[in-house]
């Protein structure tokens, strides 16, 4: 297995300025769960002689939900650059998933990273324009960057969002 590059802090980062997690958003503990349960045997052939082919795709869900539970915990414990790490190991396993991407950009939140966050932000909502935190993130992010009619957009659509 290839290791992966280590997420680089530029830019806006400034890793002198850690913020507690009682002052960023948390990320969501929910994901999908794919079963791990082969198809049942049929016919004659016993359960012990049947060959499944492990499916790729559930495979790699399997994989990235594991980082993304490491990445949860190194969160909680306020160790944002190891949970950076675990998310990117999350998104490279499976890219389309859009909570994936709000962890990480909690993280970069977190950090002092905002143009991360923001970017971040908006590849999820990007994924899923339904996703609540993306938008709440992006416009917050947004407003701490000046940037007032790009945090009003997607203030309001978090509003939305949440009443729906």
């Amino acid at each position: 297995a290839e290791a992966e590059p280590e997420p680089e802090l530029e830019g806006d980062c400034s890793p002198q300025r850690k913020r507690t997690a009682s002052e960023g958003l948390r990320s969501p503990q929910s994901g999908s769960k794919a079963a791990a349960t082969p198809p049942p045997a049929t016919g004659a052939r016993e359960a012990s002689q049947v060959h499944v082919t492990p499916d790729p795709a559930q495979e790699a869900r399997h994989k990235a939900e594991n980082h993304r539970k490491v990445g949860n915990q190194y969160y909680n414990e306020g160790r944002y650059m190891d949970a950076i790490r675990e998310y990117t190991h999350s998104i490279h396993a499976v890219p389309d998933n859009a909570s994936y991407y709000g962890n990480r950009a909690a993280c970069y939140w977190m950090m002092g990273c905002y143009t991360k966050c923001c970017n971040d932000s908006l590849e999820a909502i990007q994924l899923d324009p339904k996703y609540f935190k993306g938008h709440a993130r992006a416009g917050r992010t947004y407003l701490h960057l000046g940037r007032l009619k790009e945090a009003r957009h997607h203030l309001t659509r978090a509003r939305q969002l949440n009443a729906e």
